[in-house]
This record gives structure tokens, sequence and C-alpha cells, in this order.
């Protein structure tokens, strides 16, 4: 008992801000492009959020940001994206929903929120079709991991790999 519970806090130790990804990307689907519109749907901390994103950005790709509240917004999210994107201007959309807090029970039967998974999705603008899709898990913060979005757009080729590499 005592060393099951020892690994567990000496694995929960190490993983802090640990992040894993899955991806698939559609086949024959994947535009070139250099401007990118990032859609924050209900995200905690969205203006630290859009701010990481303008940082992290490859120097040679244009980025916009915008945040959508579904529970307070009439236009549905195709209607946000065309809105935003005629300001933008950007060639693909990445919507960053986050869709569940990952949540921890300890020996005490108390619960608490230590991680966020986020689904992603990359669409082609102005038809609005999916090429790319993601789902992160974000373990030990509740910040979207935006290095680890960029690394994989780069590693699925998504992203120019000198671009991402900087």
């Amino acid at each position: 008992m005592l060393r099951s519970l020892f690994v567990l806090t000496l694995s929960a130790l190490f993983c802090t801000n640990c992040v894993s990804v899955r991806s698939n990307t559609k086949a024959g689907s994947v535009p070139a492009f250099q401007r990118l519109l990032v859609v924050l749907e209900d995200t905690p901390r969205e203006t630290s959020n859009a701010q990481r994103f303008l940082k992290e950005c490859p120097a040679n790709y244009t980025l916009c940001t915008a945040s959508y509240q579904p529970a307070l917004a009439f236009d549905s999210l195709s209607d946000f994206i065309t809105e935003q994107n005629q300001t933008c201007q950007a060639e693909v959309a990445l919507i960053v929903r986050r869709t569940r807090s990952l949540v921890r029970t300890d020996s005490y039967n108390r619960t608490r929120v230590t991680g966020q998974v986020y689904q992603l999705e990359l669409q082609n603008l102005p038809s609005l079709q999916p090429f790319w899709k993601a789902e992160i898990k974000a373990e030990g913060t509740d910040k979207v991991p935006v290095t680890a979005i960029f690394k994989r757009l780069a590693k699925d080729g998504i992203l120019q790999q000198s671009v991402a590499s900087r």
C-alpha cells in the first residue's frame, strides 16, 4: 500500500505539465497557408492564452486570435469564424475547444482538477472544411499547451519544419 502510494506520488511529481497529443490529418487536403485565425472556444484565461499563441507563433506565420463563448453567443461557431475572418483575412482557422477537466481523487476521497483536455481542429477558410484534428491532455496546468500544439503541427507536416524549429 505504501509503495503504491509512493509510486503514485512520485509519478504525479514528475508529471507536472505533462502533455500528451493524438492527432489525425486528412490525406491530400492540407493547404499551404501563412495566415491563421485561432479561435479559443470556452477556454479559461482567453486573454493570456491568446497572448501565448501570439508569442509562440512561428516567425513567418501571421496569427489572429478570437474568443468564442458558446453559452453567451447568438451566432453559431461557423458564423463567428466567418465574421472574425473579415478582419483577420486568414487562410485557415484553428479551433481550440476545452472538452473536460482531468480530475484525480486522493486516498481521502478528495477530488481536485489536475489538468484539462482540449480538442483542436484546423479548417480551410472560407469553406470551414476540417483537415487536421487533435486531442491534447495537459496535466498539471489549466493553460492551453501552445508550444505542444505548434510542435505537433510541425511534426504532422502542417507547418513548415524550418519555421516550427525556431
